[in-house]
């Protein structure tokens, strides 16, 4: 192997007494040269390492425990349709028996109408979120454009916030369809505005806008307000899910108090 390198000095014109200087320049010398430390960069390694991995554990900490208050959540949701007849019987009851009758029948009557306005948001988004889904899904398919499933997907998803939602898919889907072609990322927009225009139109005013009777700049104003107090506790998605329902209950008892 030496003799190879000595070769291969000689054809470069290099003095192979270069290769003594090269023995005894050791690891401390190198870095004596280079004005570093390399016990403080391995003291910084490991620190970095062991932030990094403590990190990685509390991140994973954080997500069991959202996952058990998920699971937990859908449990007690399940007990309690399971037993909604008896629980709504006794809420009745115990109100009947706290107020008086006028007061009693009053909120009784802001129960129902609170439950039917956010029955309706629910099954509304419901069947909006599959149409939206299913219309993109076989408008992309007709054009032979990519990743049709993940985009219909996620447009149909999006289609649960009112307005925000929506905008945010389309700019995602085009960032997706701009890295393959971008006029079918133009094409997309095209597509996407009629899809949105035949669910403002017709399938929104049919399933979900007799039943909220909201204008529209009080959806956004609700939804970018409950998005940004919602967010401080980690639950922003959610704040926009009940936002329209929620807003919509207080429009509709304000016009009635007006």
């Amino acid at each position: 192997f030496m003799k190879g390198i000595i070769n291969i000095m000689n054809n470069l014109h290099l003095d192979p007494n270069l290769i003594n200087d090269v023995k005894a320049f050791d690891f401390n010398s190198l870095m004596d040269l280079l004005g570093l430390d390399y016990s403080n960069i391995l003291s910084e390694i490991s620190d970095i390492l062991l932030h990094t991995g403590l990190e990685t554990i509390t991140q994973i900490a954080n997500f069991g425990s959202y996952l058990f208050y998920i699971c937990m959540g859908f449990m007690i949701a399940m007990y309690m349709l399971g037993s909604k007849e008896k629980l709504i019987m006794q809420m009745k009851k115990t109100t009947k028996a706290l107020f008086s009758k006028d007061i009693s029948d009053e909120i009784l009557r802001i129960a129902d109408i609170s439950n039917e306005i956010f029955r309706d948001f629910v099954g509304g988004k419901f069947v909006e979120v599959c149409v939206v889904g299913v219309m993109v899904y076989l408008l992309m398919i007709v054009f032979r454009m990519p990743y049709a499933i993940l985009i219909a997907v996620m447009c149909g998803v999006s289609a649960v916030i009112p307005v925000v939602g929506s905008m945010v898919a389309m700019v995602i889907a085009c960032f997706i369809l701009l890295t393959i072609n971008p006029l079918q990322s133009l094409l997309f927009i095209i597509i996407f505005q009629l899809v949105l225009n035949i669910d403002g139109n017709i399938i929104y005013p049919k399933f979900i806008g007799k039943g909220l009777g909201l204008p529209a700049i009080w959806i956004v104003v609700s939804v970018l307000f409950f998005s940004g107090f919602f967010s401080a506790y980690g639950m922003g998605v959610v704040g926009m899910l009940i936002a329209v329902p929620f807003t919509a209950c207080v429009y509709t008892f304000f016009s009635e108090y007006i």
